[in-house]
């Protein structure tokens, strides 16, 4: 998948170990082989879509939700 994807100019997400989901890996700090170069996954997260504990969904940012961001 990384030699596909590199032909369009793309880098998937890859990790350590396989078993990770997309989610897992970007809140567990996202170490991938391409973090000396580029820093860690979870440093580009720039919105995270949450359903909080009274059930409303919601777009977090670091500027609309600074403590749950």
């Amino acid at each position: 998948m990384v030699a596909a994807a590199a032909e369009h100019s793309l880098a998937p997400l890859n990790g350590p170990a396989p078993h990770v989901g997309v989610v897992g890996y970007l809140l567990g700090g996202g170490i991938s082989l391409l973090a000396r170069s580029h820093g860690f996954a979870a440093d580009r997260v720039r919105a995270i879509e949450a359903v909080t504990p009274d059930a409303v969904l919601r777009r977090v940012t670091a500027a609309s939700e600074p403590d749950l961001y």
